[in-house]
């Protein structure tokens, strides 16, 4: 069966100034990857997913909120489920004060973390584009041997609010994620420029997880290269002192900021940057951390610090509400400033370029080769034309490629 996609013209690939090997090695492993989607893109994926099927999970007894005693990570070695998720939401409401979550069974000091916020409306599978995407994650991070992580000890969560189904959830975990149901943040003042963002704040329930020392979170819209294990060592991941002095924003006396925090990133791209982005090339939002990729320490008196700022109304600009808060309390000319992690770990608005210079992980929707019309009439349109119709196929491919593996592990009767 023919793809059903145009195999990319690989003459017209402008390539970075890298060593022969290296380009080669990564032009094999391309064309490679592409004649494995003609094998699995022959076969049928998307049976939907019925909440009807869904097993309730057992309340746990809080506080500290914990998962079931003996529940442990994915098993390297033998397939297992992972560990059920915690049921918070019922047992908390939104906006519920922050409290430590306790993941029995941790093996690991790390974990990557993702936010599903779900959908108003039942979706069928096929049209649920997110949750495919936190499969997509999952696999790369999990399973694949190019993409997971060299430490399997480390777990993928994903923290999920009551708009995600019982069905989907169960769906993740074996995939081998831990889904983890997490009680909103709301306030009423917050605008969000888009509907979809309406839960986004819910992702600072992250800094809860108090069983790690780093935290690597990514937006479910992403896509690995490689394995990123190497960026909780990278120096702007280091815990840092707080400072003493910087321009102050409105927040509540009785829920300071600690005394030291860690808070590292990646500023906001431009789309038509070069690689890897530079200051002189005008490639970034200078000074302003995208939240879609950063790593961070959990600590209750950080998420206190934010919950406090979110009671204040109008505390900062909330068309991005997350990300404008975050960009507010770890301004550079703040006290608790954010750090640049090393560019090669993510980028935003990306091209097939960046994938042969060596990024490592990519933030764009596995579904869109083309920028969303938001993008375009900001005028954010500067790639080659022949980009997008080069990353769709790729990116496209991981979701045939994901599928593959958990059809195969499903019909052989085991779990990831």
């Amino acid at each position: 069966m023919p793809l059903p996609f145009s195999a990319p013209d690989f003459s017209k690939i402008q390539l970075p100034n890298h060593s022969s090997n290296s380009v080669l090695r990564r032009i094999i492993s391309f064309v490679a990857f592409v004649l494995l989607l003609s094998i699995v893109s022959t076969r049928h994926y998307g049976t939907p997913l019925r909440r009807s099927d869904a097993v309730e999970q057992p309340s746990l007894f809080a506080p500290p909120l914990s998962l079931k005693p003996g529940d442990g990570l994915a098993d390297a070695v033998t397939p297992s489920v992972p560990p059920s998720a915690t049921s918070q939401s019922e047992l908390r409401h939104d906006n519920a004060i922050p409290e430590p979550v306790n993941l029995q069974g941790v093996q690991s000091k790390f974990a990557f973390a993702t936010f599903l916020a779900g959908s108003d409306q039942e979706l069928d599978y096929k049209e649920d584009k997110y949750l495919i995407a936190a499969r997509i994650l999952a696999y790369q991070l999990l399973h694949d041997d190019t993409t997971r992580s060299r430490d399997r000890k480390i777990p993928f969560i994903v923290l999920v609010t009551d708009k995600v189904g019982q069905t989907a959830r169960e769906r993740l975990r074996k995939d081998g994620a831990i889904v983890l149901r997490v009680p909103g943040f709301h306030a009423d003042w917050l605008r969000p420029n888009r509907v979809s963002w309406r839960d986004v704040v819910t992702k600072l329930r992250l800094w809860e997880l108090i069983d790690f020392e780093r935290i690597c979170f990514l937006d479910v819209d992403h896509l690995l290269v490689e394995p990123l294990d190497g960026v909780f060592l990278d120096p702007a991941a280091e815990e840092q002192q707080t400072l003493p002095t910087g321009v102050a924003y409105p927040s509540n006396p009785s829920y300071p900021a600690p005394t030291s925090y860690v808070f590292a990133g990646n500023a906001e791209g431009k789309f038509g940057h070069h690689y890897p982005p530079t200051e002189d090339g005008r490639d970034w939002r200078i000074g302003f951390l995208n939240a879609g990729f950063f790593v961070l320490k959990p600590d209750l008196a950080l998420l206190r610090h934010y919950v406090a700022i979110l009671n204040v109304p109008d505390s900062f600009r909330s068309g991005e509400p997350e990300q404008n808060l975050l960009n507010m309390v770890h301004a550079h000319n703040g006290t608790m400033p954010w750090r640049q992690l090393k560019t090669d770990w993510d980028v935003h608005y990306p091209n097939l370029g960046n994938i042969w210079a060596g990024v490592k992980s990519v933030h764009e929707k596995w579904w869109s080769g083309e920028p969303d019309q938001n993008e375009i009439v900001r005028g954010e349109i500067g790639r080659d034309p022949r980009e997008p119709r080069l990353m769709g196929p790729w990116m496209e491919g991981w979701r045939w490629r994901m599928e593959h593996y958990f059809d195969s592990t499903d019909k052989a009767g085991y779990s990831s």
